[in-house]
């Protein structure tokens, strides 16, 4: 199962928000030293609709604090990612398929920690009631 069945990178599965009215259900990848260029094209190629993943950049200039966190989504064959921090976000922007791959690579070294600053983030698409809002919608 995506992203769990893809080479070179470790999955946690998680819960957050439990016992709140909207929790959700994340997976944090933790790259590993197998992680290769082959490893980010399939994570993104593989990108299902309605899922967003975040990751680190701990060399992007940002106003405020170090580094950006990036957002990334799918829409169609496009690709449109968000960088942000405290205060701050500089809107969805297209990105090809090849930067975004070349971006991935070269921010793997900022994502292979345990701790939640240097781990990639899968937000999938929820299974909750039709009745509720469903928490991707705040992504679009």
């Amino acid at each position: 199962m995506y992203p769990s069945d893809i080479s070179g990178i470790n999955v946690e599965k998680k819960l957050i928000g439990e016992g709140t009215s909207l929790p959700i259900i994340v997976y944090d990848i933790v790259f590993s030293d197998d992680t290769n260029h082959k490893t980010f094209m399939r994570l993104l190629a593989e990108l299902p609709p309605e899922t967003m993943f975040m990751f680190y950049d701990a060399e992007y200039p940002s106003p405020s604090d170090p580094g950006a966190f990036i957002k990334v989504k799918r829409n169609g064959n496009e690709y449109l990612m968000e960088r942000t921090n405290h205060g701050w976000a500089n809107g969805w922007e297209s990105i090809s398929f090849e930067n975004l791959t070349a971006y991935l690579s070269k921010c793997q070294k900022y994502n292979m920690g345990s701790d939640s600053m240097s781990q990639m983030r899968f937000y999938p698409k929820s299974e909750s009631s039709s009745k509720k809002k469903k928490w991707w919608m705040f992504w679009k």
